[in-house]
């Protein structure tokens, strides 16, 4: 199968959702798939295609953790995404190279499958530099829908643990919640 992973994080960067897409490219490619990673890029200004991981610039955000926010469109990135025949668009993250996942669907007869990996309520302090309630509220309200809306729209829906699937369920979601624990590797 041609599988394509889309996420704003892999490594060399380190964080749970780096190493959940690493740890799933590398156990894909082991089991003979055809895995491509599509991801920001941390080491350039210039979008790159090395080894199946395409790798897109964008502005580096120090106040939250140096996350680099590439485009939600490019189109050299585009143009070689146009050339792979997929069979699985697996969308890792809900920001930019989301977006592009899902402009890439449109071109696409892959199923789309979606992991939901960040418990994004427990993060809009980051919005409400105020600490207001309002913008609290606010600020969860719109994690609510954006969470439902990326939730119905994928083929397949993937959580890591029991308590991500339930606060899934209280958004409203009404597909199907796969839980898949992100995998370890064991040689490690």
């Amino acid at each position: 199968m041609n599988i394509i992973l889309f996420s704003d994080t892999f490594e060399p960067e380190l964080n749970g959702v780096s190493t959940s897409v690493t740890t799933l490219f590398k156990v894909l490619k082991n089991n003979g798939h055809n895995v491509y990673v599509v991801t920001t890029n941390p080491f350039g200004k210039q979008v790159t295609f090395k080894n199946n991981i395409l790798r897109i610039p964008g502005l580096r955000l120090k106040a939250l953790y140096d996350y680099i926010l590439a485009p939600i469109y490019n189109r050299k990135a585009m143009k070689i995404l146009k050339n792979i025949n997929a069979d699985i668009i697996h969308v890792h993250t809900d920001f930019s190279i989301a977006q592009l996942a899902y402009i890439y669907k449109a071109y696409s007869n892959a199923a789309l499958v979606y992991t939901y990996h960040t418990m994004y309520e427990d993060y809009t302090h980051y919005v409400n530099i105020f600490n207001l309630k309002s913008v609290d509220r606010v600020a969860k309200r719109a994690v609510y829908s954006l969470s439902k809306l990326y939730g119905e729209k994928c083929t397949a829906l993937i959580c890591p643990s029991p308590k991500t699937k339930e606060r899934l369920e209280a958004y409203g979601i009404k597909k199907k919640i796969h839980v898949i624990p992100t995998g370890l590797d064991l040689e490690r």
